[in-house]
């Protein structure tokens, strides 16, 4: 226990008052969860969401989201536009200016503006403000544009008129920010996370258009619209366009009364669709007030709970579950589901700020209601489809026992495991005892994995198979391989821990339309070009993966300066990088070196086809020109090099070739301009004559006119 006497004094000075939403940006996780690439685009949730709630509220139809150069974002509606008059209980402020800088003041807290929203504590828009180098707001209302600005959510100035709305113009609210960079982490927007998370909100609010328009993008920008009617059951559809449905999908919408004791009673709506599938795949999504929930919820738990129930009820009436049998787990039950539960709550309640858990008690109950009538329905209406979803229980529920068996058998001892094929994602301990360590793994990613003859191409100019790495990591050799990073950019990434981790495991054969193979377990996730994730054993034809790009520069292209160097196809950029480049930003991320150690890019062993990072380092431009001069004699000047060059300078296609190049014009005028410098020029007649004597006047246009024809 600390001594009272040295311990810090803690009094009035102690007690801190913040400036407003200086506590936002001082903690800034408490309000966007972190300051890494999610928060920064947690940032675009938080207004779009209040562009949602306008909608749900029947007073929007259109939302438009556009991506700026330099990371700025601006989200447009056209809504009724947030109020700009004079606040009453802040008279010295616009209603705008208070919904935009003073927490816990906006219009969902009861008053009747809104009866469903996803906004609750009057905060949303306020973190994104606070959290913004400058914002601007734009309120077209009452018949004039009026517009305020905002740094690091302090307003510039007070509210202004701008000009008077034109005919036929909309009401609504443009928002438009830019993240404050000193405070988040520098990262690009990326259009394939936006475009996933607004696709799902269309389907959730139905009949409202979203546009996403990346201006980014040079000289057409890419835009995308997303809008849908069919609700729930089209997202469902959505999601398994590329897998086989056990049954058509089973929707339900309805209202649930809720009666709490001693306070009004209210309606909780509830929209859930789902489908049974012939994968293994889970696929669960959950909504409250329009708002993606990741980590469920109540909601998700009632939706469990009652597909559980009822397909164990079913099953034992209809004698596929004996009495001798145990009722089918939660496991079993929601193996190749695909299920999407939305519920509108008039006061819902979240874990946290960034609304990724929804935790109302009522609300289990009112899901699990609609769901277990909507499911015995339908399972009593169709006999031919139950019998389809309980088999496909059965099978899940023996899958299970048999890998619980596998694991008895492996805690007993390996002898009993030498006949013996493990299933699924289980592999066998290569060592025992005081040696043997048990890799605790989340996620279903960690069971893939290619056959051991598979190529990987490598940094350092490389294909390797995954057997011949292994080797080569056992000897101390670091790899280096091409990836997607968090910001969907194509980037560089040490290869670690290559080793075998199964043997006799059941394999698939995916072909690419290049006609390439790739050998692999079933459950090996593959990255689809929206930056979704499907196993091997789902994959279908029309599933565009991300392809690997490469081909060497020409110096013949446009913007070209050197040739022969790697080049990847980046599809975040939809434009060719070099290669030593993604090596060079790989070093600087890991603190390898600075940028500012020089502005040139050596590849250390001269070898300009090894882009491996421990190959790449910094110099400045003298200093680099300096060692290629010296290394000169090393490379150009070898005597191998010069005879190589000699027979090449006496091939015939070499003569042809610049026999062609001497009679392309712009050869032609560069001849002739060196001849000019170099004190000689032609005449029309093709006498050389000094340049100071011309023969004729106006030399230099003739000699212009001469090298044109």
């Amino acid at each position: 226990m600390a001594d009272k006497a040295t311990a810090p004094v803690y009094d009035e000075g102690s007690i801190e008052a913040l400036a407003p939403l200086e506590h936002i940006r001082l903690r800034p996780g408490m309000y966007v969860g972190g300051t890494d690439v999610r928060a920064m685009h947690h940032l675009i949730y938080e207004v779009v969401d209040n562009s949602i709630d306008e909608a749900l509220a029947g007073r929007c139809d259109n939302i438009v989201i556009t991506l700026h150069d330099d990371n700025v974002v601006s989200v447009s509606d056209n809504g009724v536009g947030i109020p700009v008059g004079r606040h009453k209980k802040f008279p010295e402020k616009s209603t705008l200016e208070v919904v935009m800088t003073i927490t816990n003041a906006g219009g969902k807290f009861g008053n009747g503006a809104y009866k469903v929203s996803g906004g609750l504590h009057g905060v949303g828009v306020k973190a994104v403000n606070a959290l913004s180098e400058q914002l601007q707001v734009q309120v077209y209302r009452e018949g004039y544009l009026w517009q305020q600005t905002y740094r690091e959510g302090a307003p510039v100035s007070d509210i202004e008129q701008v000009r008077p709305m034109y005919d036929g113009e909309s009401t609504g609210t443009t928002i438009s920010f830019k993240p404050d960079f000193k405070i988040l982490e520098h990262n690009d927007f990326s259009f394939s996370t936006l475009a996933q998370r607004f696709r799902e909100m269309a389907f959730v609010t139905r009949k409202v258009t979203m546009t996403l328009r990346d201006e980014r993008i040079k000289p057409i920008p890419k835009e995308t619209t997303f809008y849908f009617e069919g609700g729930i059951a089209a997202f469902v559809r959505y999601v398994n366009r590329s897998r086989e449905g056990l049954h058509p999908v089973i929707y339900m919408d309805r209202e649930i009364q809720i009666t709490p004791a001693e306070k009004e009673p209210y309606n909780i709506g509830v929209e859930v669709g789902f489908q049974y599938t012939d994968t293994a795949t889970i696929t669960e999504l959950a909504f409250a007030n329009t708002i993606n929930t990741p980590d469920g919820g109540m909601h998700l738990t009632g939706l469990r709970s009652a597909i559980t129930g009822v397909i164990n009820r079913y099953a034992r009436k209809a004698g596929m579950l004996k009495e001798k049998d145990s009722n089918f787990s939660g496991t079993d039950t929601m193996e190749g589901i695909t299920a999407i539960v939305s519920i509108k709550h008039p006061n819902p309640s979240f874990e946290s700020q960034t609304k990724v858990k929804l935790i109302n008690p009522e609300v289990q109950g009112a899901v699990s209601q609609v769901v277990t009538e909507a499911f015995n329905e339908f399972l009593e209406l169709n006999p031919r489809e139950a019998r389809k979803i309980i088999e496909k229980c059965m099978t899940s529920m023996r899958a299970r026992e048999a890998a619980r068996k596998a694991r008895d058998l492996v805690r007993s001892g390996p002898s009993l495991l030498e006949s013996t094929t493990l299933p699924g994602k289980l592999a066998d301990c290569s060592q025992h005892g005081a040696n043997a360590e048990i890799y605790i793994v989340e996620g279903d990613s960690a069971g893939g994995c290619f056959s051991g003859d598979t190529l990987i191409a490598l940094a350092d100019g490389r294909a390797i198979s995954f057997a011949a790495m292994v080797e080569e990591q056992l000897e101390g050799k670091e790899h280096f391989c091409y990836t997607i990073r968090n910001d969907g950019k194509i980037g560089l990434e040490r290869a670690i821990h290559a080793r075998i981790t199964k043997r006799n495991a059941n394999v698939i054969r995916v072909t690419l339309d290049n006609g390439e193979q790739i050998i692999c377990t079933p459950d090996h996730r593959f990255m689809l070009r929206d930056g979704s994730y499907k196993a091997a054993a789902d994959l279908s034809i029309d599933d565009p993966l991300m392809p690997l790009y490469r081909k060497l520069s020409n110096s013949a292209d446009k913007g070209i300066t050197i040739d022969g160097y790697e080049m990847v196809w980046d599809s975040r950029s939809e434009s060719w990088l070099f290669t030593h480049k993604l090596a060079d930003w790989y070093n600087r991320w890991q603190n390898v070196y600075a940028e500012q150690d020089g502005d040139h890019c050596h590849h250390i062993d001269f070898n300009k086809l090894n882009n491996d990072p421990t190959n790449i380092q910094r110099l400045p431009a003298d200093e680099h020109l300096a060692l290629h001069r010296r290394h000169a004699d090393k490379t150009l000047r070898r005597p191998d090099v010069i005879a190589k060059c000699r027979i090449t300078r006496q091939s015939d296609a070499f003569r042809q070739t610049m026999s062609y190049r001497m009679q392309l014009p712009q050869t032609r005028e560069i001849s002739l301009l060196k001849q000019k410098r170099s004190g000689q020029t032609r005449t029309i007649s093709g006498i050389w004559r000094p340049s100071g004597k011309p023969s004729i006047p106006q030399t230099r246009h003739t000699v212009n006119k001469i090298a044109s024809n």
